[in-house]
């Protein structure tokens, strides 16, 4: 509706039509911004005036080191974003961010100690981006939080040990909801637990091995909504089936050039449309099984390695 009024401009569309991202005109944010302080849309947290803590639904927070407002008088709080600065020790989340009831989306940018167990308490929490966090240690127990949709990763973690968590998440992992997993090691769980996220669309795998091909690779799709699948790969492996999944559209393949990838040894999904090829060996030509897919529209190589005397078709 904002981009047929133009008020915003559209930048990148989804393969399914769908707004993926868009642009905005300075004037215009800066009106939004004005709006949103007169209106107390969101706070920052030396912004706070401490009769406003009760309704506060939006914060964010520059500086975890000097974090010292109380969780408990923001009952309301659904949107936390929080920001280490550059340069600072590891910072601290405290335990009381469990807090937070209403919680339906948090952020966490920089680098942190840790994510506190409590975490699992928020029982409204939707999405948890931490795609641009770095920790000394991650709580197996996120995956059990069964209301959760979307988790945006960033590698690497120290996983924390079931001993610590009194539960064995490892063969228990509860997401039905699931429907973004960015960036996720495959190593934290058992690759058969890849049927119970039935609602995923997005998935990107990374440190997988033939067991996580095989399920995936399975009679049955791991979900029949699943639009895109980024496998990053560290050996070579014999079969990918992905001819049963409808309506998968994305494919990315990447890995390392000492990998090799024979393009015959996958069945492709019926409607692919964009198809990348990342930093992998190439053992034979592409183009000839390319050149097969009937709704291929965007192919990338990027970084592949090749023998001279393997040439790539596009006639």
């Amino acid at each position: 509706m904002l981009s047929d009024r133009n008020l915003i401009q559209v930048f990148e569309i989804n393969l399914d039509g769908r707004v993926e991202s868009c642009r905005i005109h300075d004037l215009l944010r800066a009106l939004c911004i004005e709006m949103a302080n007169e209106n107390n849309f969101f706070c920052i947290r030396h912004n706070i005036q401490s009769n406003s803590f009760s309704t506060l639904r939006r914060l964010t927070i520059d500086n975890t080191i000097q974090y010292s407002f109380s969780i408990s008088k923001t009952p309301k709080l659904r949107v936390l974003l929080c920001f280490s600065n550059s340069g600072e020790e590891w910072s601290w989340i405290p335990d009381e961010i469990g807090n937070l009831s209403s919680l339906t989306y948090f952020k966490l940018s920089g680098t942190f100690k840790r994510i506190p167990l409590t975490i699992r308490n928020l029982k409204k929490l939707v999405t948890l981006d931490i795609s641009r966090a770095e920790f000394g240690i991650f709580p197996r127990t996120i995956f059990r939080m069964k209301y959760l949709k979307h988790l945006l990763c960033c590698y690497v973690y120290e996983f924390e040990s079931n001993i610590c968590t009194y539960l064995n998440v490892r063969n228990e992992v509860y997401l039905p909801n699931m429907e973004t997993l960015d960036y996720v090691p495959g190593t934290i769980f058992k690759a058969s637990s890849l049927h119970k996220f039935s609602n995923l669309r997005k998935l990107n795998l990374i440190v997988i091995n033939d067991q996580h091909i095989d399920v995936i690779s399975g009679k049955t799709p791991i979900s029949e909504k699943l639009q895109h699948l980024q496998l990053n790969l560290s050996q070579k492996f014999e079969r990918l089936n992905l001819s049963h999944y409808d309506h998968l559209a994305k494919l990315i393949l990447k890995g390392r050039p000492a990998t090799p990838l024979r393009l015959d040894t996958i069945e492709f999904p019926p409607n692919l449309i964009n198809f990348s090829i990342l930093g992998l060996n190439l053992t034979k030509d592409s183009m000839k099984v390319l050149k097969e897919l009937p709704r291929l529209k965007i192919l990338s190589l990027e970084g592949c390695i090749q023998r001279r005397s393997i040439k790539l078709d596009f006639s």
